[in-house]
């Protein structure tokens, strides 16, 4: 899935973020920018699911999830024809990071039950 953030308005974005924390590494722009790109993956994809298929598992269902995901990872880079149709490699790394936030967030009972 890609997500396309309007290149003017991310680096607006990426700026303010840039002065308000005092972010003085070069690739804090690349991180952030990434980073937005996350944001609207999970946006989208909690519009189409909603948080309920999360909060049955919590935490560990995330740990789970991103598991599957390393394995799927694993699976595209070690198959020899050309690309998997519905999936690559960029959507699962995407998916992975949103996890990880959403995994955070069960641990801190910040998901909703």
């Amino acid at each position: 899935m890609k997500i396309i953030i309007d290149d003017v308005d991310a680096e607006e974005i990426i700026k303010v973020i840039k002065l308000r924390l005092k972010l003085t590494e070069p690739l804090s722009d690349e991180f952030i920018r990434e980073s937005l790109h996350n944001i609207k993956v999970f946006d989208n994809k909690q519009h189409d699911y909603g948080s309920r298929n999360i909060s049955e598992f919590g935490f560990m269902g995330c740990i789970i999830r991103m598991s599957d995901k390393f394995s799927r990872i694993k699976n595209l880079l070690g198959v020899k024809r050309k690309r998997a149709i519905n999936e690559s490699v960029m959507d699962n790394l995407d998916d992975i990071g949103v996890y990880t936030i959403i995994a955070k967030l069960c641990h801190k009972g910040k998901w909703p039950k």
